[in-house]
């Protein structure tokens, strides 16, 4: 019964739920899209490669495997590579003993290592909404939800693997306010040395150590990707934005730049203190450089670069002016040297970029971006239209359901079985079509009516649908009724940040 009213909940508020959907759409394809256009102009000249290069790929990836445009090069092995190996050695052990527990050793590490990102991104999130509207609060809400649960199920792992952390975590105070974005969760490497000595199943700290290892090399190139991408906004934002609309949308791509900046920085200085604490607390045995604040800078940062330029040009003034005063006293005079050029730095961790070097670092995270930018715009052109075909459908399904029930009442037999019976018959069937007709009219409603805003009530559709209730008794408003709150899905409203965030730099999408 409960399941009834659930689908029949689903089925007489599907009209708002795709309105819902639609405007969430067509608002992101007109942002992807608009996004998308600008980077394509400001990189016209190597915009035609890289489109070969993304068609190529998607015609054949197996052909195209060493081309494809979303990978980052990386010297060493990749976190993917690191992982797959782990996995080969745990098959090849499984034949020869039983394991402990259905999920493998390096499967909780990696478990941890997930678990530690999403937090991360959550804290992202939060600084991201914290003065938003109450649909952006829901959101947090939710993650936070999900965050929640996978933090319990890490805990069950935990048990197997690392006991000892447990007994550490039992011991802390207790926190009722927690949020689970800032709950510890204790893996090898925040253990002390005894107890991890003591309470970790063997090699599951070594497996962290090697795992941690490809964090800092996969970070530390995605961070220079990013600081790259930053220097061209900057530079595009200067030269091109102009008025409010364009300065507005030009903030907006700094501002998720900045997030995904600040999440590879706190991934590799996360990563790097677990692996010095690893091995001994010594920080020369770590193999990596500790980030600080300082160091994350571009090579060129486009707003020093702005200030030397405001310095030297008013430098460049005063030597003129001194050179004057010199030709007028008989003095030839010499080069007067530019300090801030000379005692300028460059941060380490351009240095030790290697072998692929800083234009073909810029030249790969202009390119990755920008097949990014490219998906996301034909993934929201590609919903809109997905969307309006299954609007389509809805109705076409509604005017079937009326036939049939039409088709029904037609099939009485009329004079086999009492009168009453019949006349009760052929009344139900007909209410029944008129019922789905109706709710065909409370869908185009909900379709053609002028968007109102997320978190206001829409037009209530006056046409009756079930017996004794306007609208077949379901809220009306913009929540969608009997959906469930929390479901990003369901309300459709996962916003812009949120997607560039969230989806993370090795997703495609």
């Amino acid at each position: 019964e409960h399941w009834s009213y659930w689908n029949w909940t689903k089925l007489i508020t599907i009209g708002a739920l795709l309105r819902r959907r639609y405007d969430n759409a067509v608002r992101e394809r007109d942002a992807q899209t608009e996004a998308f256009e600008a980077f394509t102009a400001e990189q016209a000249d190597r915009v035609e490669g890289w489109r070969r290069m993304v068609e190529n790929w998607e015609s054949d990836p197996e052909k195209y495997k060493d081309e494809n445009p979303y990978k980052v090069t990386a010297r060493g092995k990749t976190e993917a590579d690191v992982r797959y190996e782990f996995q080969q050695e745990e098959a090849a052990n499984a034949k020869k003993m039983l394991p402990l527990h259905d999920v493998s050793p390096s499967g909780f590490v990696y478990a941890g290592l997930e678990l530690e990102d999403q937090q991360r991104r959550t804290r992202i999130q939060v600084e991201l909404k914290k003065a938003g509207t109450t649909a952006q609060k829901i959101d947090v809400l939710a993650l936070r939800t999900k965050l929640s649960r996978a933090i319990v199920r890490f805990r069950t792992l935990q048990a197997t693997y690392t006991p000892g952390a447990l007994q550490l975590l039992a011991r802390l105070p207790d926190k009722p306010d927690e949020l689970p974005e800032d709950t510890p969760l204790m893996l090898p490497s925040a253990m002390p040395l005894r107890e991890r000595e003591k309470g970790c199943v063997e090699g599951v700290d070594a497996l962290e150590g090697l795992a941690r290892d490809a964090q800092c090399a996969a970070a530390l190139i995605r961070l220079r990707n990013q600081l790259h991408i930053k220097s061209r906004f900057m530079v595009y934002k200067k030269n091109n934005a102009r008025h409010q609309a364009a300065n507005t949308r030009s903030r907006t791509l700094v501002a998720r730049n900045e997030s995904k900046i600040r999440l590879h920085s706190e991934k590799y200085q996360k990563a790097w203190d677990a692996i010095r604490l690893l091995r001994g607390g010594d920080a020369a045995k770590v193999g990596f450089r500790k980030l600080r604040r300082e160091d994350i800078r571009m090579m060129e940062d486009p707003e020093e670069l702005s200030r030397r330029e405001a310095k030297k040009k008013k430098s460049e003034e005063r030597r003129r002016e001194r050179l004057r005063r010199m030709r007028d006293e008989g003095d030839d005079g010499g080069r007067v040297r530019n300090p801030t050029e000379n005692q300028r730095e460059v941060s380490w961790i351009w240095t030790v970029a290697g072998a692929t070097g800083s234009d073909a670092e810029l030249e790969e995270a202009l390119r990755i971006e920008w097949a990014k930018a490219r998906v996301r715009s034909r993934r929201w052109k590609e919903e809109v239209l997905l969307l309006e075909e299954e609007y389509r459908r809805v109705l076409v399904s509604f005017e079937y359901e009326a036939r049939v029930w039409e088709e029904r009442a037609r099939a009485v037999q009329v004079g086999t079985i009492p009168v009453e019976q019949a006349e009760g018959a052929i009344a139900y069937a007909i209410r029944k079509a008129d019922m789905f007709r109706a709710l065909a009219e409370c869908v185009k409603v909900a379709w053609s009516e002028v968007h109102r805003g997320r978190g206001r009530k829409r037009v209530a559709c006056s046409r009756r649908t079930d017996e004794g209730e306007e609208g077949g008794g379901a809220p009306d408003d913009d929540d969608g009724g009997g959906e469930e709150e929390g479901s990003e899905d369901e309300r459709g409203d996962v916003h812009s940040d949120e997607e560039h965030l969230l989806g993370g730099d090795e997703d495609v999408y």
